[in-house]
C-alpha cells in the first residue's frame, strides 16, 4: 500500500499524511545514516538528493535514470529499500539510481517537476530532455520492478522513433506523461488502451490496472472508478497492486456514492476476499509490508460492513505479521519501518501501551529519527498523557523537517488542547502557519495552511 495510507479513526490522521526536509545532498554509497534515519544505501552507488548529479552521469554515460521518490515516515517506501530495490538481480549498471527524500527542501524542484503525490514513486527519467520514460506507484515485487524497468529502458531507447500504437508501451508512456501532467481523465484513457490491447500473460497488467484506477480516482470519475475496480480487482492476482486498487476505490472513490448505492455493498465484499486471498497466499512475492496492508484492507472493508470482531481479527493477523518481520529485522532502522502500520493496528486494538513502549525503545536507538518521537507523541495523546505527549512531540519537533515538521505540530497543538492551555495551542498554530508558510515552492501544502488556519479559529471562539 502507498503511504501512508490515511485510517479512519481520527487520532491518527495527522500520523499518516504527506511530509519531511534538510538541505543535505550527498552521493552514495554512504557511510553514516542521514540525520532523518535514513539507512545507507550501498547495492547501486545511489546518488541521494542530487537531481543535478544523477542527469549528469546518465547524460555521460546514455542510460536513464531510475529515480526512487520516497519518504523517511512511509512504510512502503522503507520496506522496498529493504526487499527489493536493493536486491542484486536489479540492473545496477543500466541505470544512474536516485533516491530524493520529498520532504528535504533541494529536493522541491524535482518533486513539482514529477508532480508526485503518492508515496512511493519511481520513475525512468531520459536526462537528455528529463522526460519520463515511465512511472510506478507504490509498492512492488522485485519481479514487476525489473519489469517496469525493463519498460522504462525500452522507452527511453526508442525515444525518438516512436513505438507503434499496436505496442501497450506506446500508450502507457502516454498514460504516464498524462498523469504527471495533470490530466488523469487522459491517463485513465491511456491506460484503457495499453491494457485493451496488451497479451494476456502482460507483466505490467496488475500495476496499469491500479494505475488506472488511480487515474480515475484522481479524475474523480467516483462510479468508473469503483466500477473498474469491481472488475479488475481479481486480475491483479496475489500482489500488491491489487491491495492498492482496492483501497483506492474503497477508501476514496466509494466515500463520495450516495450511501444507498448497491456497489458499495458489493465493493466491501469484493475488498474483504482480495484482502483475505493476497495476505493468507505464502506462495505470494510479498514483503510482511504488503502482507499487512492486505490484512488492512480486511479490517477496513470488515469495519465498513459493521463486522467490528472481523476487523478485529484481521488487525491482530496483521500485527502478528508485522511483529514478526520486526522481531527478525537486522537492525533497529529496519524494525521501525513497521512502527508506523504496528502504531495504528496497536491502537486500533486497544493496545496503546504495546506501542508505546515500541517507540519509546526505537527513540532511544534511533536518536537522530523524528518518527518514533512523532508517533509516541500522538500515542500519549491517545492515552491522555498530556504532559509527556507534549514533550514527544517537541523533542520530534526538534528534528523534523519539511512539510512533515508541520504535523508535528500539529499533534504538539493536540498535547496543548488535551491539557488546557489554549494560549498556548494558538502560539503553536502561528508557529505551524508561519512554518508552512515558509516552504518553498514544490513543497508549499495549502491544504495544511487552511487546516491551521480552520483550527486557530476555532480555538479563539473558545
Amino acid at each position: 500500500m502507498v503511504e501512508e495510507a490515511p485510517v479512519k479513526i481520527l487520532i491518527l490522521a495527522s500520523m499518516l499524511i504527506v511530509s519531511c526536509a534538510s538541505n543535505e545532498s550527498v552521493k552514495t554509497p554512504t557511510t553514516d545514516a542521514r540525520a532523518s534515519g535514513v539507512k545507507p544505501s550501498v547495492a547501486h552507488g545511489w546518488y541521494e538528493d542530487d537531481w543535478a548529479g544523477a542527469l549528469a552521469e546518465a547524460k555521460k554515460r546514455n542510460v536513464p535514470v531510475f529515480v526512487d521518490v520516497w519518504a523517511t515516515w512511509c512504510h512502503t517506501c522503507r520496506s522496498m529499500k529493504t526487499f527489493v530495490l536493493e536486491d542484486k538481480s536489479m540492473p545496477s549498471d543500466r541505470f544512474v539510481w536516485l533516491a530524493l527524500d520529498v520532504d528535504k527542501p533541494v529536493n522541491a524542484g524535482p518533486s513539482s517537476k514529477l508532480a508526485t503525490s503518492v508515496f512511493p514513486t519511481y520513475y525512468v527519467v531520459d536526462p537528455s530532455n528529463e522526460s519520463v520514460a515511465g512511472m510506478w506507484v507504490g509498492g512492488a515485487s522485485i519481479q514487476q520492478m525489473r519489469a517496469f524497468m525493463s519498460d522504462g529502458e525500452r522507452s527511453f531507447r526508442n525515444a525518438k522513433v516512436a513505438l507503434p500504437e499496436t505496442d501497450p508501451l506506446h500508450w502507457l508512456v502516454i498514460a504516464d506523461r498524462a498523469s504527471i501532467s495533470g490530466d488523469p481523465a487522459s491517463a485513465a484513457n491511456a491506460y484503457d488502451k495499453a491494457l485493451s490491447i496488451a497479451p494476456a500473460d502482460w507483466s505490467r497488467r496488475a500495476d496499469v490496472l491500479a494505475l488506472r484506477v488511480g487515474a480515475l480516482e484522481a479524475a474523480k470519475s467516483w462510479g468508473p472508478c469503483v466500477d473498474t475496480a469491481l472488475a479488475s480487482a481479481s486480475l491483479a492476482g496475489h500482489t500488491s497492486s491489487a491491495t492498492d486498487l482496492t483501497f483506492t476505490a474503497l477508501d476514496s472513490c466509494a466515500e463520495n456514492l450516495p450511501k444507498d448505492d448497491p456497489r458499495l455493498g458489493k465493493l466491501r465484499t469484493l475488498a474483504r476476499s482480495v484482502g483475505h486471498e493476497v495476505a493468507t497466499d505464502q506462495d505470494a512475492a510479498l514483503s510482511p509490508d504488503d502482507r499487512g496492508d492486505a490484512w488492512k484492507l480486511v479490517w477496513e472493508a470488515a469495519e465498513q460492513m459493521g463486522d467490528h470482531q472481523a476487523a478485529l481479527a484481521a488487525a491482530k493477523e496483521r500485527e502478528q505479521v508485522l511483529e514478526t518481520a520486526a522481531a527478525h529485522a537486522p537492525d533497529s532502522w529496519t524494525a521501525s519501518l513497521y512502527d508506523g502500520t504496528r502504531m495504528e493496528t496497536l491502537l486500533f486494538l486497544d493496545r496503546a501501551e504495546e506501542a508505546r513502549a515500541m517507540l519509546v525503545d526505537h527513540e532511544a536507538k534511533l536518536p537522530d529519527d523524528f518518527n518514533p518521537p512523532h508517533r509516541l507523541a500522538r500515542v500519549l495523546v491517545t492515552m491522555k498523557r498530556y504532559d509527556d505527549g507534549l514533550a514527544a512531540a517537541r523533542r520530534a519537533l526538534a528534528l523534523a523537517y519539511g512539510p512533515r515538521k508541520a504535523l508535528v505540530y500539529v499533534v504538539l497543538v493536540d498535547a496543548l488542547v488535551g491539557r488546557g492551555d489554549i494560549e498556548g495551542a494558538k502560539a503553536a498554530l502561528d508557529e505551524d502557519l508561519a512554518y508552512l508558510k515558509s516552504l518553498p515552492p514544490g513543497q508549499a501544502r495549502p491544504a495544511s495552511i487552511a487546516a491551521a488556519e480552520k483550527r486557530k479559529a476555532t480555538l479563539v471562539t473558545r
